[in-house]
């Protein structure tokens, strides 16, 4: 509020007080007469009792005078207001700088500010400030806008939620604008994922609106438009998708009236009701043909009608069925829509050509649905009789029985998008329920075709009165129901129907009702036994009153059916070779059982067991005999489970028992021993010879609700653990396997990419002669350098890599790059004729038939002699199979390569089969080397194997030389070569060939 100043009076600056004094008078008032001034009536209205806050200000902008409502604005002592500057209460003095030079050089200010009273608080302020309203004094009016503030802010929050509610719903939001001018003024970005139009269109064209919509809805998009009053709160309106398929949406407006009443704009909200609509439309469908099958309407019209409902559903301009021809042709059968010339004498096979090709052949040859687009070379006989009427993309879904596909829907479009999952996922559903219904009416058409030939009816019927009392029943009826014409004659109908379900009492509602109904009952016989029918129950109603006078039952026994499907039900959760529980039905009881178990405080375990070396079986007795051992595992580990357990076949050769209510860990060590033990006698397979076998158990345990799934590949990673300390073992899972194989499958899965990121890299370590003290060679050894976790040792992802397959791969790559670095080496000078790069062979590669003779290739395409190239192969890989070992070296012999026996002595086996063995070199395990010692220790052994080798004219390495007095050792006992750390580790391919650079100064102080 601004304080209107007297005429005829001036002010002045008195001790910090505005005084009033007359024009004229040339001195002021005294300052201590009372405060003549504050007690001016007129000034203490204006000023003191003023709601606003008013403050005069001196050009500094410090307070000379604030009014009450001032002092409690900005919570200020009055006595000590004059204490401070305006600039003191704003929040960014900054701001209130600028805005203080502003209003000088102006002589006005108007503006909102964010301040702060003495205590910190915040407040919004509008302030009006005017200067000079005397000489040096500056008035300012600060008026209190925090709730003014607050809820604009708070209508600019709503304003905003409702926005991003309207662009994040998935219902259309529009509004439409009647007055002045006809124009869309909102649209949500739904219509955009419903219709495929942008919003920038629906903006841009004002007659899209109405263009998208289905001409038979267009008076309803004229009515919003121009006098939407007319029409109902709720209303359907079909659209046109961009790719040409019908869109169903729901819709509801709201009426927007100016200040006289008029309509002004709609506000509508439109849901996308397509997928209800469709189902409805073919839900009726399918009732039609029900209906039309049991009236025994000709087969091709309800084809015909079928397409009618599919054209009208999905927006498509043409659907046509073809029937699969004994002479591999399709013929169309039923068609509807626009353009049906094009089936004018069409050409389409499903047996062989190019006519086969197309989506119908294709269809009816896999049973699969297709989708082509007519510019794809399968469509080139048809193409520009397609194009002609802007076809531009074709489905055909198969329609099969359980003969095999017997045709095939076709659906054509003006577009690939068209054909939605959605939109294909109904259509063949409905393409399997409209082959049931033709099963069934070509089935009642024989059945018809043998009544009128026998005079009888094969299905079941009966006849009813009025009152429900049964007056007829055909001999059908009597053999399904067990009972005899007198006896069923005079019965109602109510006593003759179902003692299992309660679906009597709906039929005779019905059916008294006068309308038609059908059902599935289960029906007692006499002898108290239970069959299912598929009871339809027609009223027969008299012409004049429109009551039925008469009903007629039809029953069709679908018993057999009902108990094919139980079987396969019971296929789908059982193992058919054992009869044990499969893995899902075992998880679904694990499932129940882990919350129970979560209820009642108790633990649940389950133990995985397998066969260990069951493909030995299968490929040494064949598959007949690893089925009836799996029949007999089945019955040892459900008599070694408790009555309660579930025994399940969760693999080829991998069961599970799942055990409820596991008081403590003492029961599990002794079922796990019951498991074993039941192994111990050997299995009988038929004439085939008596089977001894072992098996490894993995067992995790589980006390709360988990996964079913991970509790299951617990027991799996412990019995994988098992597996790896040894055959027949027993594992109990804890958290470090699951580290470890979450470790492992990381590894495996990096591994797949190491060689083609060049993650893969060959180091050399040096291979002496002891008696001419020289480096003749190197043993070629691997290493993966991981981007992110370093150097990964070979202990660790070798074995994956064999387990993998990998390891063929890693093998090529070390073969390839360690003759690559020998040729470098040699045009480098680095080394000369007759150094020997070593490379070591997995068992997978002396499995592969192809290995020798791409080994050959290598050397013969890189100039190298047989002898620059030796492969060393373990011990335990030649036990395994040694018979197969000997046809290997002697291929590789052949070649010319020299083998060499690595780890020699730790696989526990004769020295008689190495005369048997065509290698040309041992090499002997670190373990003997370190426990060398002149007074005995290993120097016997050592002494032994080289005076064998000898013998045999077979070289020996000693591996893991790590001192002086080792190397002096063996080469007291003869040994012939060395490597190990004592020479140098394995190193990268330059220091290696520094290393042969300064040979004899090394060598010399190495072997001194």
């Amino acid at each position: 509020m601004r304080r209107q100043r007297q005429s005829g009076t001036s002010r002045r600056i008195v001790r910090g007080r505005v005084m009033e004094q007359a024009e004229g008078v040339g001195e002021p008032a005294e300052a201590g007469s009372a405060d003549s001034a504050r007690s001016d009536p007129r000034y203490s209205v204006a000023f003191e009792r003023a709601l606003d806050a008013i403050v005069f200000l001196d050009s500094s902008g410090r307070f000379i005078e604030a009014n009450a409502s001032a002092c409690a604005l900005f919570n200020a002592d009055p006595a000590k207001v004059t204490d401070y500057a305006l600039i003191d209460f704003a929040d960014s003095k900054e701001a209130a700088m600028r805005a203080w030079d502003v209003f000088i050089r102006k002589g006005e200010f108007v503006g909102e500010f964010v301040m702060r009273r003495l205590d910190g608080s915040p407040l919004d302020v509008e302030i009006a400030a005017k200067a000079e309203v005397m000489p040096g004094v500056h008035m300012a009016v600060v008026r209190d806008v925090t709730k003014r503030v607050a809820a604009e802010n708070a209508l600019r929050e709503s304003e905003e939620q409702f926005r991003r509610l309207a662009e994040n719903s998935p219902a259309i939001i529009y509004r439409y604008r009647i007055q002045p001018d006809r124009k869309m003024e909102y649209m949500s970005p739904a219509f955009e994922q419903v219709t495929g139009y942008t919003v920038e269109e629906i903006y841009s064209q004002p007659d899209l609106a109405r263009s998208v919509v289905h001409p038979d809805d267009a008076h309803l998009v004229r009515q919003v438009m121009t006098s939407p009053e007319t029409l109902p709160q709720r209303f359907e309106v079909r659209w046109f998708h961009r790719d040409g398929h019908l869109i169903w949406t729901a819709q509801r407006i709201s009426l927007i009236r100016d200040a006289e009443g008029k309509v002004v704009a709609v506000e509508g909200v439109a849901i996308d009701v397509t997928g209800i609509k469709r189902n409805e439309k073919i839900d009726t469908l399918l009732h039609e043909i029900d209906r039309k099958v049991l009236e025994g309407v000709n087969i091709d019209e309800i084809l015909g009608r079928t397409c009618e409902t599919v054209a009208s559903v999905f927006g498509l301009p043409l659907v046509w069925i073809g029937s699969k021809e004994s002479d591999g042709s399709v013929v169309p059968r039923a068609f509807a829509g626009a353009g049906a010339d094009i089936l004018d004498d069409i050409d389409v096979r499903w047996d062989s050509g190019p006519q086969s090709e197309g989506p119908a052949g294709r269809a009816i040859a896999t049973g699969e649905t297709q989708v082509i687009e007519i510019s794809e070379a399968a469509f080139t006989p048809w193409r520009e009789r397609l194009a002609q009427h802007g076809y531009n993309a074709v489905a055909a879904v198969p329609l099969s029985t359980d003969a095999g596909t017997v045709g095939c829907f076709v659906l054509d479009a003006r577009s690939r998008k068209t054909f939605t999952p959605d939109l294909l996922n109904q259509v063949e559903g409905l393409a399997t329920r409209v082959m049931v219904s033709i099963h069934i009416a070509e089935a009642q058409e024989r059945l018809r075709l043998q009544v009128a030939a026998m005079n009888a009816a094969a299905n079941a019927m009966l006849i009813a009165d009025a009152t429900g009392t049964i007056e007829w029943v055909n001999e059908a009826y009597l053999e399904m129901s067990g009972y005899s014409m007198e006896e069923t004659i005079g019965q109602p109908i109510r006593l003759m129907s179902s003692k299992a379900r309660g679906g009597a009492d709906s039929m005779i509602k019905s059916v008294i009702a006068g309308n038609a109904w059908r059902g599935e009952l289960v029906e007692r016989r006499k002898d108290g036994s239970l069959y299912t029918v598929i009871e339809t129950v027609t009223p027969i109603l008299n012409p004049e009153t429109g009551e039925p006078q008469h009903y007629v039952g039809v029953f069709e026994d679908v018993t057999a059916l009902r108990e094919a499907e139980g079987q396969l039900l019971y296929h789908t959760m059982y193992d058919p070779l054992t009869g044990l529980a499969n893995r899902g039905l075992l998880l679904d009881r694990l499932t129940r059982a882990l919350t129970r178990a979560d209820v009642e405080d108790r633990s649940i375990a389950v133990v995985v067991v397998d066969i260990d070396d069951f493909k030995l079986i299968n490929d040494s007795l064949g598959y007949e005999a690893g089925d009836l051992m799996l029949a007999e595992v089945a019955e040892r580990l459900k008599s070694a489970a408790g009555p309660l357990d579930t025994v399940a076949r969760v693999a080829g050769d991998e069961f599970a028992v799942l055990i409820e209510g596991v008081e403590q860990e003492q029961s599990l060590v002794e079922l796990a021993k019951k498991i074993t033990d039941a192994f111990i006698h050997p299995f009988e397979l038929g004439h085939l010879p008596s089977v001894n076998i072992s098996v490894s158990v993995g067992i995790s345990l589980a006390s709360a609700t988990v996964d079913p799934g991970a509790l299951v590949r617990d027991a799996e990673v412990a019995l994988h653990r098992a597996k790896e300390s040894g055959r027949g073992g027993v594992e109990y899972f804890d958290e470090g396997y699951r580290d470890r194989s979450a470790k492992r499958f990381e590894i495996t899965n990096d591994l797949h990419h190491a060689i083609e990121k060049d993650e893969l890299v060959v180091h050399y370590q040096p291979v002496v002669n002891l008696r001419e003290q020289k480096i003749m060679g190197a043993e070629a050894l691997v290493r993966w350098v991981h981007p992110d976790k370093g150097v990964i040792p070979p202990l660790d992802f070798i074995p994956i890599a064999e387990e993998t397959g990998l390891i063929v791969q890693i093998g090529r790559y070390v073969l390839e790059e360690s003759l690559r670095q020998l040729y470098e080496w040699r045009g480098q000078g680095v080394v000369t004729k007759g150094f020997e790069i070593a490379v070591n062979l997995s068992a997978v590669q002396l499995d592969a038939p192809e290995f020798p003779s791409y080994v050959a290739m290598l050397l013969d395409s890189g100039g190298f002699e047989a002898g620059d190239l030796s492969f060393e192969i373990t011990e335990s890989i030649l036990l395994r199979d040694m018979e197969s070992a000997i046809r290997f070296l002697n291929r590789i012999r052949a070649i010319g390569i020299n083998c060499a026996i690595d780890d020699f002595g730790t696989g526990y086996s004769s020295f008689g089969y190495l005369q048997n063995l065509p290698v040309g070199a041992l090499k002997i395990d670190r373990m003997f080397v370190d426990k060398l010692d002149p007074a005995g220790g290993s120097s016997a052994i050592v002494r032994g194997i080289v005076e064998m080798a000898h013998a045999l004219d077979i070289e020996t390495v000693a591996e893991g030389v790590e001192t002086q007095d080792q190397m002096a050792m063996l080469a007291s006992l003869g040994c012939d070569y060395i490597q190990g750390f004592h020479i140098s580790r394995p190193v990268p391919p330059d220091e290696f060939a520094q290393l042969m650079l300064t040979e004899p100064g090394w060598l010399m102080e190495s072997t001194a």
